[in-house]
């Protein structure tokens, strides 16, 4: 018998023990793991969207959107195809892209040419080499420029950046030039 009531204050204090610790831990709180809405506005993330090469047909007056040609080789039958030339199977089409430029657009134009003139009409060799102090760019080839330095005519490669912005999908997000790289100034 003894053995039996041992058996049970044993089970007896167990319990109270296990029911006495959860009632002397304080509660948590409920206000910790409410989710509060933000106020603030959803943080626009560019994420890389590729690169496109043409010439410009124009720049809008306030400078924020761009209008470039591109040609590129369709791989459509030829009605006008020479059978002996491969090369005419398929056509070249040319199409105008419009793309809005992004707030901080990096304009790079080319650098100057390497052969000039002395002070005496002699030709001297000085090579252009970019200052990281001054131009924090420089990276990015060329020499700085701005968006009223760009005239139509000129071939350019935008690279491109998507804005991606939380709760929209990704073929939502519209697409930005982030910079533009002059390659050749327009025929004179």
């Amino acid at each position: 018998m003894l053995n039996r009531l041992g058996g049970l204050v044993v089970v007896t204090l167990l319990a109270m023990g296990l029911c006495g610790w959860s009632q002397e831990e304080d509660p948590v709180p409920r206000k910790r793991f409410q989710v509060k809405p933000e106020e603030k506005p959803a943080e626009v993330k560019l994420v890389p969207a590729g690169q496109v090469t043409g010439r410009i047909s124009k720049v809008s007056e306030d400078g924020r959107l761009l209008s470039i040609i591109v040609t590129f080789r369709v791989q459509e039958p030829n009605p006008n195809a020479d059978l002996r030339n491969p090369r005419t199977y398929s056509r070249w089409v040319e199409r105008q892209l419009e793309y809005e430029l992004a707030e901080d657009v990096k304009v790079r134009l080319p650098p100057p040419s390497p052969y000039q003139v002395d002070e005496k009409g002699k030709p001297v060799f000085k090579p252009y080499k970019p200052d990281p102090k001054t131009d924090p760019d420089f990276r990015l080839g060329g020499v700085r420029g701005e968006v009223k330095d760009l005239t139509s005519g000129m071939m350019v490669t935008l690279e491109l950046k998507r804005a991606l912005t939380p709760g929209k999908p990704v073929t939502q997000a519209p697409v930005r030039v982030a910079v533009v790289k002059v390659l050749a100034n327009p025929p004179m």
